[in-house]
C-alpha cells in the first residue's frame, strides 16, 4: 500500500559518521519521519532485505560497502526504493553513475538540514507515485483475471490462471493451490508455479496438520516468517529457504474450496497491497471454482436424467392445461415416444392438438370423463385408450398414469403423466378371454381337479349341461361322484402313472352318472399339469354314446369287409396277424393260412428307416390313428405302394386290444407322382424366394444352379459362375464363410443362417442368408439384401456418438471442430466446413473448415444465393456429385480436389442459423465409390439437426452469462451513484460514505462469520445507509447548529424513508438492514423501531459502531475531530448501551491492527 500523504514515510540513513546519522534521525523524527540509522553498509543491506523502507539516504564512501553498491543491492530487493546519495567529494561522473542505477538525487556535504527536507519530500512523492502505479497495475491484472475465470467452467484452467497471476503479482518465488480430497480428510497440491513447482504437485497433507491444514480448519489468513516455531503451524515439509509465506483460505459462500499458498525466499514480508491483491484473487477464484463444480454436478444430474428418460420403456410428459381438455401446451415429452408410436417429441411440442387427434374415436368420450374424474378427485389416476402409430397406422393401447398439478386457487395448472404401451397385454388378455370362451362353448366336458384332494377347480359349461348339475353343486364334488365304476383306491391307482411321470397322457373309457342318476358312456383323456405351484389333472371327457352305438353298427357291417376291394388285416397288441381279408391275399400273394400267425414284417421291403416304424408304434400304442404311404414287398418280391390307415381297437375299458390295417394299392399313381414331384421340388427350391438370390451348391461350393431372380444382386453374371467353385468366384473371406456354412448344413441336415457382404457396383451390399440341405449332397442358399437395415444400424451408432461428443463441448467454439472432425471420420470425406449466419450482414460466414477445406474459413456466402441459399430455402440438403459443373456453386477453386459435395441447412425450429458442408474427391481405387449416397445424405441431415440444436443452446447459454454480468454491474453502479448524490447534497459529510463502507467491510471480514454474498449486501447497505435523508428537508439536514426537538422528530424519520424507498426493490432486500436499523441501540432506546439486543440485525450493529467512530474522528463545523484515544474510550463506554459488546471488542481489536 502506498504511504499516506499525511505520514512522511520511513527512511534508512547509512553513514559511517555516527554523529551525522544520529542528528539526521533526531531531526527527521521531529518532522514525522520514521528514521532508522546505521553506520555499516552490510548491516544496512540486511535491514533492506528484512524490512520495508520508502527512502535510502546513504553516504557514497562507506568503508565496508559503498553507497552506490548498497543502492544497487537495495533496488534488487525493492525495485520501488527511492535512493539519495550523500557525498563530500561530489563529481559529475559520480552523480551520473548514481542516477544511472536509479538514485533519485544526491546531496553534497556539508549541507544544511533545511535543504534536506525538500529533497526528501520530493523523493517521498516519487515513492508514492511508484507504489500507486504498481497498485493500479496489480488491480488491472486481477480484474483481467477475474474477467477471464468468470466466463469459464474449466476448473483446471481457473487453477492454472490463478496460480500464474498470483506468482507474478506478489513477486513470489513459489505459489501453490491445495484442494480437499473427495474424502475431505486431506489436502493435495492441485497446481503450483515457481522453481520447485514440479516437485510439489500432487503432494498430500492431512487436514489436521501443517499450515494449510490450520488455514483450512479455521478459514483465516496466516502469514508466517520462514522459521515457524509455533507447533500449531509446524509444516509437514520444512523449507529452510523460505523467508516469508502467506496462506489464504478459499471460500465460496460457506463452502471451503481450498488454500492458496505464496512463498518467497526474501526475509521481508509481502506488502499489504500484495496481500490485498491475493485476497481479491482468492475470492474470485473460489467463486469461479465453485461455479465450475456446480456446473459439472448439474451436468451429471442432467445426463443421468436424460439417460433414464431415453431408456425407460415409457413416455414421460408434462402438459399445461387450457380450457379444452384435449388441447394443452405440451411442455415436455420424453424421446421414448418415437419408439412407441413413431412420432418425435418435437412434433408434440410444436403441435398441441396432435395427441388428441391420434386417439381412437371410440375412446374420446371415455378418456374425457376419466380425465374430469381424476381432476375432481385431486389424486393421480389411470386412463386406458388407443393411439394411432405414425408409420403403420395401427392403434396401440396405452395405459396413462396421470397426476394433476394445481395452482394456489385449486385449479388444474398442468398435468404430469407416464404412459406405457400395453398393446401386448391387451392382446394376451383377449387371447385368454377367447380361450376361456372356447373352453366354455366346447361340447366336450372339461375339468381341472386337484391331484391331492381330487376337488374340482374348474368345470366348463359343457360338463354342467351334460350332467345337469349347478356350478355351486359340482364345485363340492370329485370325479368319484361322477364315476360309479371307481372307488378312491382304484381311481388313484389309475392316476399313479401320471403322478409318477411314467405316462404323459392317460386315456380310458368309463361311464358318468348324471344328476338324474342316468348313466352314459364316456372316454376320458387325462394329463398332469401345474397351476400356481400345485399339481392338477386336466380331464377332457368325450360322450361316446354315439360311438358305442356305431360299434354295434360296425359289427353288423363286418361282413362287408370281406367284400371290400381294400386289403384289410387285423393283428393283436403284439402285432401277430389274426385276420386277413380276400383282397389282402390277392394283393400280396400270401394266403390266409400263410399270413395268420405272422407279423406285418412279412411285407417289409427295407425301404423305410427304423424311425418310421418307431413313430408308427408310438402313435397307435398311444391310441391314435396312423396314416402313411408304405412301400411293401409282395410274396413274389415285387415292390408296391400302399396307402394304409392303422386304427387301434379298444375294449369296454378303453384298453387297446387290436389294430386294424386297411390299405389301397397306389403303385401306379405314386410312380407318376414321384416323377412329377422330383421336377416340382427342384422348381420350388429355385423359385421359393423370387426377390432374393437363390443358388444351389454342392459340398465343394460349386455353383450348380442359379435362379433367374434379381440378377443385380449377383457378384458376376450367372454364365460366369455356373460350374465354378466359390473361391474361384468370390473374394477369399466371403468364399470361405459361405463354404463353411454349406458344409455345416449338409453335416447337420439343418438350415444354418449367416450374414455377409459383397462389393456390388462399387457399393458394399449386405446379405442375410439361409443355407438348407437338399437331397444328393446339395445345398440351397437363399440370400436377402439387408443393406438398408445395416445402414440404419450404423446411423444409430453414429448419431449416439456425435451426440455424446457434442455434450462434452462446453462452448460453441469448442463444438465446431468436434462437429467437423466427426464428419471427416464418419463419412471418410476430404473436406468439411461449417458456416454460420452473420445477423449484421445477412451473409453466411464460414467459421471453420477442416481437411482439405481449411482455407474456407472466413469466406462469406450471400444469403439466399448459391448452394447454401437453395438448401436453406428448401429446408432440405443439397447434393451434387459433380459440383464443379454446378452453376449454383460460384467458387469451384475452393473445392481443392473434391467433386461430390453436399450441403445441409442448420435449422432451429423454423430459423436457419447456418449450413454444414462435406466434400469427397475421386475414389482412390475401383473398390471405393466417390459419390455421396442417399444414405449418407440422410445421416448428414440428422447430424446437422443435432449440431444446430447444440450450437443454438451453447449460444443462448453464453448470452445469458453476459447479460447477468451486465445487470449486476448496472445495479452496483446505480447504488454508488445514489451514494455520491447524497454526499454532494451534504458537503459536511462528504467522503463519509466511502470511509464507513470500507471500514464496515473490514470489520465484517475480521469477525469471519459472513459469506462473500453477505459481504456484498453489507457493502450495498453501507453505501445506502443514509439514503433516507433524501427525504429530509435541506434546512434541517444542512443546519449547522443543534436541531430542535421538532426537527429531531423529522430527522429520525430518515430510516423509515430508506425502508420505503428501497423495499420495493427486490434486488436490495438483503441490504435493507443497515439503512433501516443502523440507529437502533443495544439497550432498545434507538429508532425507528426501538429494537433491542440481538433483535437488531448483526450488519446494522456493526455499522452503528463504524458510523459513530467516523463521525467522532471527522471534523465538523461545530467541532474538530476527536483524537483517536478519546474516540476509542467513548466507543468502549457505550458497550452494552448503544453498541453490541461483542462488536465493540472486534472493532477495537481491528483498530489496534490498523
Amino acid at each position: 500500500m502506498p504511504p499516506s500523504k499525511s505520514k512522511p514515510g520511513r527512511l534508512l540513513i547509512v553513514d559511517d559518521e555516527v554523529e551525522l546519522v544520529m542528528a539526521l534521525c533526531e531531526i527527521l523524527t521531529r518532522q514525522g519521519y520514521e528514521a532508522v540509522g546505521l553506520a555499516s553498509g552490510r548491516e544496512a543491506l540486511q535491514a533492506l532485505k528484512e524490512q520495508e523502507f520508502d527512502l535510502l539516504l546513504a553516504d557514497l564512501m562507506i568503508p565496508d560497502l559503498d553507497g552506490i553498491a548498497l543502492l544497487r543491492a537495495g533496488l534488487e530487493t525493492d525495485p520501488h526504493l527511492v535512493g539519495i546519495i550523500m557525498t563530500g567529494q561530489g563529481t559529475v561522473p559520480t552523480a551520473v553513475e548514481a542516477m544511472k542505477i536509479g538514485a533519485f538525487d544526491y546531496l553534497l556535504k556539508p549541507f544544511k538540514f533545511n535543504a534536506v527536507l525538500p529533497v526528501l519530500a520530493r523523493a517521498m512523492d516519487v515513492r508514492r507515485l511508484r507504489l500507486e502505479n504498481v497498485q493500479l497495475r496489480e488491480t488491472a491484472t486481477v480484474y483481467e483475471l477475474i474477467q477471464t475465470i468468470a466466463f469459464t467452467l474449466d476448473s483446471g484452467a481457473i487453477l492454472n490462471k490463478v496460480a500464474e497471476v498470483a506468482l507474478r503479482q506478489c513477486e513470489a518465488d513459489e505459489v501453490s493451490i491445495m484442494l480437499p480430497t473427495e474424502a475431505g480428510d486431506e489436502l493435495y497440491v492441485a497446481v503450483a508455479r515457481g522453481e520447485r513447482a514440479e516437485h510439489i504437485v500432487g503432494k498430500r497433507a492431512p487436514l489436521e496438520q501443517g499450515v494449510a491444514g490450520w488455514v483450512a480448519r479455521y478459514r483465516e489468513l496466516l502469514a508466517l516468517p520462514g522459521e515457524v516455531r509455533d507447533s500449531r503451524f509446524a509444516p509437514l515439509y520444512p523449507r529452510p529457504d523460505i523467508g516469508f509465506a502467506v496462506s489464504m483460505p478459499m471460500i465460496a459462500g460457506n463452502r471451503f474450496v481450498g488454500v492458496l499458498n505464496a512463498n518467497t525466499t526474501r526475509r521481508r514480508p509481502f506488502t499489504s497491497g500484495q496481500v490485498k491483491a491475493l485476497t481479491i484473487l482468492t475470492g474470485a477464484a473460489s467463486a469461479a471454482l465453485e461455479a465450475a463444480r456446480l456446473y459439472e454436478q448439474a451436468r451429471r444430474v442432467e445426463e443421468k436424467e436424460r439417460l433414464i428418460l431415453e431408456n425407460v420403456d415409457e413416455v414421460v410428459y408434462m402438459i399445461g392445461i387450457s380450457d379444452d381438455p384435449f388441447r394443452g401446451t405440451t411442455q415436455f415429452v420424453s424421446p421414448r415416444v418415437k419408439n412407441i408410436i413413431g412420432y418425435r417429441a418435437e412434433e408434440f411440442l410444436n403441435d398441441p392438438g396432435l395427441w388428441a387427434r391420434l386417439i381412437h374415436p371410440d375412446d374420446i368420450s371415455t378418456i374425457g370423463s376419466q380425465t374430469q374424474a381424476i381432476y375432481a378427485s385431486g389424486q393421480s389416476g389411470t386412463r386406458e385408450y388407443r393411439v394411432r402409430h405414425k408409420t403403420t397406422g395401427e392403434y396401440h393401447w396405452m395405459e396413462d398414469r396421470v397426476t394433476p398439478l394445481y395452482d394456489a386457487a385449486g385449479k388444474v395448472m398442468s398435468v404430469f403423466g407416464v404412459a406405457r404401451d400395453i398393446t401386448e397385454r391387451k392382446r394376451m388378455e383377449a387371447e385368454r378371454t377367447g380361450l376361456l370362451n372356447m373352453l366354455e362353448s366346447s361340447l366336450n366336458e372339461i375339468y381341472l381337479f386337484n391331484a391331492e384332494t381330487l376337488r374340482f377347480q374348474y368345470v366348463n359349461a359343457g360338463a354342467l349341461r351334460n350332467l345337469g348339475y349347478s356350478r355351486a353343486a359340482i364345485e363340492t364334488m370329485t370325479p368319484l361322484d361322477l364315476k360309479p365304476e371307481f372307488d378312491d383306491a382304484s381311481f388313484r391307482n389309475l392316476l399313479a402313472p401320471l403322478l409318477n411321470h411314467e405316462r404323459e397322457l392317460l386315456i380310458f373309457q368309463t361311464v358318468h352318472r348324471r344328476a338324474d342318476a342316468s348313466l352314459y358312456p364316456v372316454e376320458a383323456h387325462l394329463q398332469l399339469v401345474e397351476q400356481n405351484g400345485a399339481q392338477m389333472f386336466l380331464a377332457i371327457i368325450l360322450d361316446i354314446t354315439e360311438r358305442k352305438q356305431a360299434e354295434v353298427i360296425l359289427k353288423k357291417l363286418s361282413s362287408a369287409v370281406e367284400q371290400t376291394a381294400d386289403n384289410v388285416f387285423i393283428c393283436n397288441r403284439d402285432g401277430v396277424i389274426e385276420y386277413v381279408n380276400p383282397a389282402f391275399e390277392q394283393l400280396t400273394g400270401y394266403t390266409q393260412a400263410e399270413a395268420i400267425g405272422q407279423t406285418p414284417r412279412l411285407l417289409k421291403s427295407g425301404q423305410h428307416a427304423s424311425r418310421f416304424f418307431e413313430k408308427l408304434w408310438d402313435t397307435i400304442l398311444a391310441g391314435c390313428v396312423f396314416r402313411a404311404t408304405f412301400i411293401n414287398r409282395k410274396k413274389s418280391g415285387e415292390l408296391y405302394y400302399e396307402e394304409k390307415t392303422i386304427t387301434p381297437l379298444r375294449d369296454d375299458h378303453s384298453n387297446i386290444t387290436h389294430f386294424v390295417s386297411t390299405g389301397k394299392d397306389v403303385t401306379e399313381r405314386m410312380r407318376a407322382e414321384a416323377a412329377l414331384e422330383k421336377s416340382e421340388a427342384e422348381l420350388r427350391a429355385l423359385f421359393a424366394a423370387m426377390p432374393d438370390v437363390v443358388v444351389v451348391y454342392d459340398r465343394q461350393g460349386r455353383y450348380l444352379k442359379i435362379a433367374p431372380t434379381n440378377t443385380s444382386l449377383l457378384y458376376k453374371p450367372p454364365g460366369e459362375m455356373i460350374g465354378k467353385t466359390l473361391p474361384e468366384v468370390l473374394p477369399a473371406p466371403q468364399a470361405n464363410l459361405l463354404l463353411e456354412h454349406i458344409q455345416r448344413a449338409l453335416d447337420t441336415q439343418q438350415t444354418v443362417m449367416l450374414d455377409y457382404s459383397l462389393s456390388l457396383w462399387g457399393q458394399e451390399t449386405w446379405f442375410a442368408g439361409a443355407v438348407s440341405p437338399m437331397p444328393g449332397e446339395a445345398a440351397i442358399l437363399v440370400a436377402r439384401d439387408i443393406t438398408e437395415r445395416k445402414w440404419r444400424e450404423r446411423e444409430l451408432e453414429v448419431i449416439v456418438g456425435v451426440s455424446a461428443a457434442l455434450r462434452a463441448a462446453p462452448t460453441r467454439s469448442a463444438m465446431l471442430p468436434i462437429i467437423l472432425g466427426q464428419l471427416l471420420e464418419l463419412f471418410k470425406v476430404d473436406g468439411a466446413a461449417l458456416a454460420m449466419l452473420d445477423p449484421s450482414t445477412g451473409e453466411m460466414v464460414i467459421e471453420l473448415g477442416q481437411g482439405s477445406w481449411v482455407a474456407w474459413k472466413g469466406e462469406r456466402l450471400p444469403m439466399g444465393e448459391g448452394v447454401s441459399g437453395r438448401a436453406i430455402a428448401t429446408r432440405q440438403p443439397y447434393v451434387n456429385n459433380d459440383m464443379r459443373s454446378d452453376p449454383l456453386f460460384a467458387r469451384p477453386d475452393l473445392l481443392a480436389g473434391s467433386n461430390a459435395v453436399a450441403c445441409a441447412p442448420l435449422m432451429v425450429e423454423e430459423w436457419a442459423i447456418g449450413t454444414l458442408w462435406i466434400g469427397r474427391g475421386r475414389a482412390p481405387g475401383p473398390a471405393l465409390y466417390s459419390e455421396i449416397t442417399s444414405e449418407e445424405l440422410r445421416l448428414l441431415t440428422a447430424i446437422a439437426d443435432m449440431a444446430a440444436n447444440a450450437i443454438h443452446r451453447a449460444t443462448l447459454h453464453e448470452q445469458t452469462l453476459r447479460y447477468a454480468a451486465d445487470l449486476a454491474l448496472a445495479y452496483d453502479t446505480t447504488i454508488e451513484g445514489w451514494s455520491r448524490a447524497l454526499d454532494l447534497r451534504d458537503k459536511e459529510t462528504e467522503g463519509h460514505t466511502l470511509r464507513v463502507t470500507e471500514m464496515v467491510l473490514r470489520l465484517a471480514r475480521a469477525m469471519g462469520i459472513f459469506s462473500e454474498e453477505q459481504l456484498l449486501h453489507i457493502r450495498r447497505g453501507a453505501l445506502l445507509h443514509d439514503i433516507g435523508k433524501m427525504g429530509i428537508p435541506d434546512p434541517i439536514l444542512l443546519k449547522p447548529g443543534s436541531l430542535t426537538d421538532e426537527e429531531w422528530v423529522i430527522m429520525r424519520k430518515h430510516p423509515g424513508y430508506a425502508h420505503d424507498l428501497l423495499s420495493p426493490i427486490v434486488y436490495l432486500h438483503p441490504a435493507l438492514d443497515i439503512p433501516y436499523c443502523h440507529h437502533e441501540k443495544w439497550d432498545g432506546t434507538g429508532y425507528p423501531r426501538g429494537l433491542k439486543g440481538e433483535a437488531i440485525p448483526l450488519a446494522a450493529r456493526l455499522f452503528a459502531v463504524v458510523d459513530v467512530w467516523d463521525a467522532l474522528r471527522s471534523d465538523r463545523p461545530y467541532r474538530p475531530a476527536w483524537p483517536e484515544e478519546k474516540a476509542r474510550e467513548h466507543i468502549q463506554s457505550l458497550a452494552g448501551m448503544h453498541f453490541d459488546p461483542k462488536v465493540i471488542e472486534a472493532f477495537l481489536s481491528m483498530s489496534n491492527d490498523m
